[in-house]
Parts: C-alpha cells; sequence; structure tokens
C-alpha cells in the first residue's frame, strides 16, 4: 500500500488514511475549525441583533426578516437537541450503551460526566453526534431504528409548531416559517449525499452482515475498557477485551483503517495489562498501527506509550506530549503518567514534576507513578540539599521552596519521600519531605 501525501501541509500520511479533498487529518480538522468559528460567528451576530430588536422595539424594513432568522435560529438550536436525544434515548431503548451526546460546532464550551456519559456542549449548537456501542443480536435493525429515530423527530415538533399561536401578525408570519424549516431540517438529515444521517442508513441496509457482526464484537470488548480500573493488570475483564480484538483481527475483510484502529485498541489494552510478556506484541500492532494512520492522534498517543516501555523515551516523549490535547479525556491521565516516567527516566525533573502533578489521582498505573515518583525524587535532592543548607530549619525550607515552586512544590515533597523509602538513602532531607507533603503517596 503506498502512503499518500497531503495536498496543503505536503506531509506523508498512511496508506489507511482517507483524504478527503486531498487534506490529512490534522488539515481536515484545522479547516473544520476555522469553518466552525466563521460559522459561530455569524449565528451568534445573528442572535444578538434579533435579540436588541426584540427588546428595543426598532422597526425597519429588515426588522421582520432579522427577527424571522433569529427565530429560525433558535429553532434549529433546539432541533438539534431534540435530534441528538431522540438518537441517545433510542439507543438505551434497543440496548446500547450511550458514551456521548455532542451539541455544537467549534470549541467545547462545557462538558459534563455522569458516570460513563459524557454531555458536551460546543461554541455553536447547530448540529452534534451521539457516541454509541452497538452490542447483541439484530444489531442491524437496532442501528436503523436509532439512526432514523433522529430525522423523525423532527415530524411531531413541526406538528406542534403548526397549531402554535404567535398572537399578531408578524409571529403569525414568522411561527409559519417554522413548520416547514423544521421539515427542511429533516430533509437534509435523510438526503443520503452528505454525511448525515441518510448516508448512515443506507451504508447500514447495505453493509454485509459479517462486517456489522464484526463492530459489534469489537463494540462489546471496547465497552469496558477503561483505565480507570483499580487494577488493570489484575481485572480479568481486560485479558476478555484483549481475547475479543485479537479474534476481531483475524476477520480476513478489515479494511485498512479498521485495522490500525483495532491493532491500536490490542496496544492499549495490553499497555495497561503492563504484562513484560506483551511488549513484543505492544511494539509490533502500535507500530503496525502507526505505519497505517499516523496522523491518528490515539494511535501517536499508543505508539509513544510503547516507545517509552520498550527504553526509547526521548522518541515515545516525542510522539506522545504532542497528543494530550486531542486524546480521550478517560486516557489523558494515563498518558500524563507514562510522560512523568519518560522525563524522569531521561533526567528531566522539570518536566517530570509537571506530569506528575497533573496525572496525581487520574491514573491506574499507580507501579508506575511510583516509580516515575522515586526516579524524580533522587533527582530533586541536589535542589532540596540547596535549600536545607542556606535555611535554619526544614520547615523553612520547605517554606522557601514552595514559594519558587508554587503548587509543584506538594509533588516534589512526594517524589523526595518516595526516594527515601524506596532507597533508604538521603533521610536527613524527610522532614522537608514531610513539610511540603504530609499526606501519604
Amino acid at each position: 500500500m503506498m502512503a499518500k501525501t497531503c495536498a496543503r501541509c505536503g506531509v506523508q500520511v498512511g496508506a489507511a488514511s482517507k483524504l478527503k479533498r486531498g487534506l490529512c487529518l490534522e488539515c481536515q480538522s484545522a479547516a473544520m475549525t476555522r469553518r466552525g468559528a466563521r460559522t459561530a460567528a455569524f449565528h451568534i451576530l445573528l442572535l444578538i441583533s434579533g435579540a436588541y430588536v426584540l427588546l428595543t422595539g426598532v422597526t425597519g424594513p429588515f426588522t421582520f426578516l432579522l427577527l424571522g432568522f433569529a427565530f429560525i435560529d433558535l429553532l434549529a438550536i433546539g432541533m438539534t437537541a431534540v435530534h441528538e436525544l431522540a438518537h441517545a434515548v433510542t439507543a438505551l431503548l434497543v440496548g446500547f450503551e450511550v458514551r456521548e451526546v455532542s451539541l455544537g460546532m467549534g470549541p467545547r464550551i462545557a462538558r459534563r460526566r455522569f458516570g460513563r456519559f459524557r454531555l458536551v456542549l460546543r461554541l455553536y449548537p447547530v448540529s452534534g453526534h451521539t457516541l454509541i456501542l452497538a452490542t447483541g443480536r439484530g444489531i442491524r435493525a437496532k442501528m436503523i431504528a436509532l439512526t432514523a429515530a433522529g430525522p423523525l423527530s423532527h415530524l411531531p415538533v413541526a406538528a406542534w409548531l403548526a397549531t402554535v399561536d404567535g398572537g399578531d401578525v408578524i409571529w403569525d408570519s414568522i411561527l409559519g416559517w417554522a413548520p416547514g424549516f423544521v421539515l427542511f431540517y429533516l430533509a437534509l438529515n435523510v438526503i443520503p449525499v452528505f454525511d448525515n444521517d441518510g448516508r448512515n442508513l443506507f451504508k447500514l441496509m447495505t453493509m454485509p452482515d459479517a462486517r456489522l457482526g464484526a463492530i459489534s464484537t469489537l463494540s462489546a470488548a471496547l465497552s469496558q475498557l477503561a483505565p480507570t480500573l483499580d487494577d488493570p493488570a489484575a481485572n480479568p475483564a481486560n485479558r476478555m477485551q484483549r481475547d475479543a480484538i485479537v479474534a476481531h483481527l483475524q476477520n480476513p475483510g478489515l479494511e485498512p483503517a479498521d485495522r490500525a484502529i483495532t491493532l491500536n485498541n490490542l496496544a492499549a489494552i495490553d499497555l495497561l495489562m503492563d504484562d513484560p510478556e506483551l511488549l513484543d506484541e505492544i511494539d509490533a500492532a502500535s507500530a503496525e498501527a502507526m505505519e497505517l494512520l499516523p496522523e491518528l492522534a490515539a494511535i501517536r498517543n499508543t505508539r509513544g506509550a510503547a516507545l517509552i516501555h520498550l527504553g526509547r523515551y526521548a522518541e515515545g516523549i516525542e510522539l506522545m506530549a504532542p497528543t494530550l490535547g486531542s486524546v480521550a479525556e478517560e486516557f489523558v491521565g494515563e498518558s500524563q503518567c507514562e510522560l512523568a516516567y519518560a522525563y524522569a527516566r531521561e533526567g528531566d525533573v522539570f518536566h517530570a514534576r509537571q506530569h506528575l502533578a497533573a496525572c496525581r489521582g487520574r491514573t491506574a498505573r499507580l507501579d508506575l507513578y511510583r516509580q516515575a515518583l522515586t526516579i524524580s525524587g533522587g533527582l530533586e535532592v541536589p535542589v532540596i540539599r540547596r535549600f536545607a543548607s542556606e535555611s535554619p530549619t526544614p520547615m523553612e525550607a520547605a517554606t522557601r521552596y514552595r514559594k519558587e515552586a508554587g503548587a509543584l512544590a506538594q509533588t516534589t515533597g512526594l517524589a523526595l519521600r518516595a526516594h527515601i523509602e524506596a532507597t533508604g538513602s538521603d533521610t536527613d532531607l524527610m522532614p522537608i519531605a514531610l513539610a511540603l507533603a504530609p499526606e501519604q503517596v
């Protein structure tokens, strides 16, 4: 398979990459961000203008049109919420797991987690998506039902709007547009020439049974894949997930992009299990995924973690560090822990301290976290000794250090304690470590 080149930035991407308009994923993302920002600015200005006209009572030749378009804009926001809610509720009714409902386009402005479910609000909510894990029997019919539920939710809204009385001529005229707009919105969602529910319905109706079964098997395996488990290495669910992913890789009909993502998931679950015998598999799986789809942040992140575990710390840092803002939230703590360990092994105490502070309480890799703390503590010793030599008491040394390091001083205290307890050396610095971090590691 030949590598491809992005038409904008010129970067070589993997053979499994699908270039839209000749652009790699990062350039596509940048273009969508710019388009989203322009769209958001236009719609926000329209809503502000409509509110100004409504509150001040300004009249003029364009007042009616301005109020009408502002109302339609608000209606689009409401319909987006109804549409995604219909997807989510139907998914729950057919027994699927709903992981995220996202409303909007552009930068994220709010996010709320309810267990394993996330609700996300972006700058301008005129589009959205619902992320589900599809498992069980009858997956085709269930997927068709939940996909169709979004567009079908427009029909009762349009019927209700047709009965609403605006109270005067202007609002009756504006409301007269509303049912037609809602039905137009429905049409945009079902005509399969766009990337919409209509296209997804067409794909579901024509997709081979084997591919649907593979999706179901993999979704079942991934439904429990979460690094927040107390002991990932010992948890038997992880072993079962790994077996299901390995079985999925045997499917001869896997497309290159699917294979890349599945290989990445295999490497990720192997990393969580922390089994040295799986290092060769981690290396091979993450390397092949990287070759197939290198521009995907999750794949670069996993490959970076693999390199760190293989002792190639600088290479791992170079790959993993830029992905922190792009990987799924539940994996950020793990990535911070990996980076803290890699920086500590490289002797970079400044960055190790930062990542240790960021991953504390957010990682299931407690053994790796303690190793990173211990190594970092050894690196901190010369600095703490200098403060000790310049201060009459341990408490004053801790106070002076805290003024310089700020919130990161607590992490230094934990690291210093871990180093002293693990090595039995530098015990004279323990009073300073306790003053910086009296709680347990």
